[in-house]
């Protein structure tokens, strides 16, 4: 409000005035002094490589337990997807919608995306703990200027949640966290939020003057989401509003619901600032405002159950891998990440630096194959008639995978015998089998590593557990036991590198 406004101005001139005087004290060999000093400091930073600064020991959100590190980068960027790789590409069917595949052979462990989300949320359960713009935890929390929710670990990171979205949300953050309208709701809100109106209301101009063009004119379904560059851009708005919500699947009671969330959450939206920049009035809300934004919060309510990802951090107890536990702090928007459909056996895994997703390959690909995720319904862990029902459920499609068409079984009934691949002659097979023996004893020794929480030794094990899953593609009947654990001890190595935290034991006396 405009009150709020004034009196934190007030309060900030009060500072700057608190300041001038300390400097006005100082005489001129301190100020001297402070200045050579300063300059010392920037000298020593400026002369600092990444890795220096990244890797200091006092620096950073690990100091506070926390040991995500900066994203890593890709080597060479795609022209038209940005945040993918030059060999990965997008590819339409009726059928399947919009999907990736890479164009040329793909080994695992390799980086197919980097994506920072175009919008996402913090769970209210992680408001005192976490960082609300970064997500990292934090021991030396800072509060809003004017509300005690939310929590900050910088004034980087309070100032950029300020500008983004939360002087929006700020007064109503109770309204907003304290209906129960659940996690894809609140992050329909953010999207609004953190996009304005103005910019809102063009974008939905553009995709429908986009939808109406005839494909001989660079329209039709496989250009949904590209700029006028030609450009899918994850930080374009028009990859969130494309999305899939599948609204013809959906049954009248479901659309009522949504609909109604749909309206509650524009009333909120009007005690807030978002329809104007100086405070809102209900009673001047144009009627075609509210209907297009009314529009907007409803196909959000649709598409996100589809399409939104969680923000994952993993608890790390102190030399026990065995027991690290995977906790959802968030939800994030991503526009390219959520045209990777599904497997029951996906061949790339997802790991989050702050709310960056890191997608790598867990399996070897062929060029021309698709890049597939897993939506939570892994074979190993689930029978396929259970996969196959939540599937539908909430995703509206029928699963032809290969564990789901060849029935595999689960991670307790899977064969633990390595079987060459079908075809193969009888004196290459003993081959493969007597190479097999002799590669599983350096996987078991970095599997060990990985299951007794060495995180000085990943580095060396990761690239014999990358290298031993090669060879079993390449030479080995899936499905197999050792396949999945192998699989999971990379996912392992990769996982601390992310949202990671790593809890201290208490010694017993």
């Amino acid at each position: 409000s405009e009150t709020k406004t004034a009196g934190f101005k007030k309060d900030i001139s009060k500072q700057i005035e608190f300041l001038a005087e300390k400097v006005d004290e100082m005489s001129l060999g301190e100020i001297d002094c402070m200045l050579k000093e300063t300059k010392e400091r920037k000298d020593k930073v400026n002369a600092m490589t990444m890795e220096e600064i990244e890797n200091m020991d006092n620096f950073g959100p690990h100091v506070s337990g926390c040991l995500a590190k900066p994203p890593p980068k890709l080597t060479e960027n795609h022209s038209n997807v940005p945040c993918a790789r030059a060999d990965v590409k997008i590819r339409y069917h009726p059928d399947k919608g919009r999907y990736l595949v890479v164009e040329k052979d793909v080994g695992p462990g390799e980086i197919l995306l980097i994506e920072k989300p175009y919008s996402s949320i913090l769970l209210p359960e992680f408001y005192t703990t976490h960082c609300q713009t970064c997500y990292q935890r934090v021991s030396a929390p800072m509060p809003c200027w004017c509300c005690s929710k939310v929590r900050f670990c910088s004034d980087e990171c309070r100032l950029d949640a300020w500008e983004s979205f939360h002087k929006i949300e700020c007064q109503q953050l109770d309204l907003i966290s304290g209906a129960n309208l659940g996690k894809n709701a609140m992050l329909a809100f953010r999207i609004l939020t953190s996009s304005g109106k103005i910019y809102l209301e063009y974008v939905v101009n553009k995709v429908k003057e986009e939808l109406e063009k005839p494909e001989n004119e660079g329209g039709g379904p496989e250009k949904l989401g590209f700029n006028e560059e030609g450009v899918y851009d994850a930080a374009d708005y028009r990859t969130i509003y494309t999305l899939v919500g599948n609204t013809k699947q959906r049954g009248v009671g479901d659309l009522f619901k949504r609909g109604l969330m749909a309206a509650f959450m524009l009333k909120i939206l009007e005690l807030t600032p978002f329809f104007f920049n100086g405070g809102s009035d209900p009673r001047n809300v144009k009627v075609q405002d509210k209907i297009l934004v009314g529009g907007i919060l409803l196909t959000h309510l649709q598409n996100l159950p589809c399409n939104a990802h969680e923000i994952a951090e993993i608890e790390i107890p102190s030399g026990s891998v065995k027991d690290s536990v995977q906790s959802e702090i968030g939800a994030a928007a991503y526009g390219t990440l959520s045209l990777i459909n599904h497997s029951c056996d996906p061949n790339v895994v997802r790991h989050y630096h702050s709310s960056h997703a890191v997608v790598r390959t867990v399996r070897s690909l062929q060029a021309g194959d698709e890049i597939l995720d897993n939506y939570g319904y892994h074979y190993a862990v689930m029978a396929r008639e259970e996969r196959q029902r939540k599937l539908y459920n909430q995703y509206y499609f029928n699963c032809n995978c290969i564990p789901c068409n060849n029935s595999w079984a689960t991670y307790t009934s899977l064969s633990q015998a390595a079987v060459p691949l079908a075809g193969t002659q009888p004196e290459q097979a003993k081959q493969i089998i007597s190479e097999h023996h002799k590669a599983t004893k350096q996987y078991k020794k970095a599997f060990d590593y990985v299951l007794s929480g060495k995180f000085s030794m990943f580095s060396e094990a990761l690239p014999i557990l990358l290298e031993h899953l090669t060879f079993l593609d390449k030479n080995i009947t899936r499905p197999i036991r050792e396949y999945n654990d192998c699989q999971e001890a990379v996912k392992q190595c990769y996982s601390v590198e992310g949202n990671s935290y790593r809890t201290k034991v208490n010694s017993k006396k």
